[in-house]
């Protein structure tokens, strides 16, 4: 369900003036570094889904949306319950069979070294053929599909990592490409869904080797826990995790990340995809996609599975019509310890939450009842793949209330190192979405210092959990202030916290709620 708002500028200008004659003071520093610094410390050990600290962070959650008076907001309680499949590879496999005409020569790889799986949690095994597609890409709006006239039922599909016009094709650059559209094009996830779409059995990317490497982190040595409240830095072993899903979540189509040796072996070390010249130029023009001929694959993996607990925790305020609600939301989750160390994700995300929870403070101290429901909710498992927001956007009932719109808040508190000024915010917003767009302009121009905005738009999926929302076409407005050299390491703590600059977007995105209800009471 999509919700278009329909009105012009003048008309949400006159709208704005009738609702802003009453005050709704944005959030203060002291309305939310408590719980950020204490969500962030090492009591809570990093916050990861289904840990007994993560349950903690969500009693503790409950106990501040009691404080502030606000209403449950899941029926008679504040908790949402829902199952997690957390799973790992315990046995996994990649043979080829190579024909010369005459005899059948069968090679065994090895795992960690020659290959990587990404799949499960169901045990798999495949044995095909194979087709070279390229980059796998299929968008229309650069010119690009790999896979035409190609016929993959039935085959393992074999795509370069990467993206096309650049020199190296294990080089991750959306930007690079022209004209550029929406980046979700160009994920694997969507490579991987064209891949099964077109019924093909597998997916092989062919990655440089520092990328495997990456796949492949390897746990570090053993060291003392970072402390929560210091500005000191240091380097910081890989991080490794087991793979997750929701019990009803579609199995995802098999993936396997393999070395440029391997490649070699599977394509022929004379493939133009080898050659000096091809890494200069668009492959599509050498017409070498196609069957592979004369080698047969054969893959298969086992999974150990365990089911896990993730809870959503949920506050309302009540509108004056509840058929309609707007979500304000935040994942409290982080990455819980390795290797002897906390990663304490204050950035990441105990400063979305706490600034969740912030605005619910102000508009609770305003004594404002909104025209719709406001529903602040603190999402699980948003670090293992959106887990709480999809949950909830999965099992939400909409006839009974619609979800007019998605504020996300995910890193508000830190700059990237670019961003010398520390001024910029960055404000995701579903394709299509003008009057928002409009909006944060022109209430971003009101602030004493305004931010240079990064406006930019999403046609479904994401990297926070908005995408719950947008790929349901919710409109949503997701902040953001930009990636640092902590991000995903323990050196993520409260001490690095650029409060005022929270504070700054936070003024920003409640002067964009009152804005917006403005629309709900004309």
């Amino acid at each position: 369900m999509r919700i278009i708002l329909l009105f012009t500028l003048s008309g949400w200008l006159w709208s704005v003036s009738l609702f802003s004659q009453i005050t709704v003071p944005a959030p203060l520093k002291q309305d939310f570094a408590g719980t950020m610094g204490f969500l962030s410390s090492g009591w809570m050990q990093g916050r990861e889904a289904g840990s007994r600290e993560s349950f903690m962070a969500a009693d503790y959650l409950l106990s501040q949306m009691m404080q502030l008076g606000l209403q449950p907001g899941n029926g008679a309680g504040y908790f949402q319950d829902f199952d997690i499949v957390r799973y790992q590879s315990s046995v996994s496999s990649l043979r080829i069979t190579t024909s010369d005409g005459k005899s059948l020569t069968e090679s065994s790889f090895v795992s960690g070294r020659d290959f990587v799986v990404d799949a499960g949690p169901q045990d798999f095994s495949v044995r095909a053929s194979m087709v070279f597609s390229g980059h796998g890409i299929v968008a229309p709006e650069a010119g690009i599909d790999d896979y035409h006239k190609l016929n993959v039922a039935g085959s393992v599909v074999v795509v370069l990592d990467g993206f096309p016009y650049l020199k190296k094709a294990s080089v991750a650059d959306p930007a690079s490409i022209a004209p550029v559209v929406d980046e979700s094009l160009f994920s694997l996830k969507s490579r991987r869904n064209h891949a099964f779409s077109r019924g093909a059995k597998a997916l092989i990317v062919i990655c440089s080797d520092k990328k495997l490497a990456e796949y492949n982190a390897e746990s570090g040595s053993q060291v003392a826990e970072y402390p929560a409240f210091t500005t000191s830095s240091s380097p910081f072993p890989a991080y490794t995790d087991h793979f997750w899903a929701l019990p009803d979540d579609q199995t995802d189509l098999p993936v396997y990340y393999i070395s440029q040796r391997l490649a070699a072996l599977i394509l022929g070390a004379d493939h133009p995809v080898f050659a000096e010249s091809e890494k200069t130029g668009d492959i599509r023009k050498n017409h070498s996609h196609g069957k592979i001929s004369n080698r047969e694959i054969q893959l298969s993996a086992t999974y150990q599975t365990e089911r896990l607990s993730g809870r959503n925790v949920l506050g309302l305020i009540r509108g004056t019509d509840t058929s309609r609600c707007v979500v304000i939301g935040a994942h409290y989750d982080h990455l819980g310890q390795r290797n002897g160390l906390v990663y304490h994700g204050s950035d990441d995300n105990a400063s979305g939450v706490a600034g969740m929870l912030a605005l619910a403070a102000a508009w609770k101290r305003a004594g404002v009842q909104p025209p719709v429901n406001l529903l602040f909710a603190a999402w699980a498992g948003e670090e293992k793949g959106h887990l709480g927001s999809r949950y909830f956007t999965g099992n939400h009932d909409y006839r009974h209330t619609g979800i007019l719109l998605n504020l996300n808040f995910d890193m508000i508190s830190r700059s990237d190192e670019a961003d010398t000024t520390r001024n910029i915010l960055s404000i995701g917003m579903l394709q299509g979405s003008n009057d928002l767009r409009q909006m944060a302009m022109m209430e971003n121009s009101r602030l004493n210092r305004p931010f240079k905005l990064d406006l930019w738009e999403t046609m479904g999926g994401g990297g926070s959990d908005y995408a719950a929302f947008s790929l349901r076409k919710i409109p949503v407005m997701s902040f953001f202030t930009g990636f640092h050299q902590d991000y995903h390491s323990p050196g993520d703590t409260f001490a690095k916290a650029d409060l005022e600059k929270m504070e700054a977007v936070l003024q920003l995105a409640n002067r964009l709620l009152v804005a917006y209800l403005s629309l709900i009471i004309r």
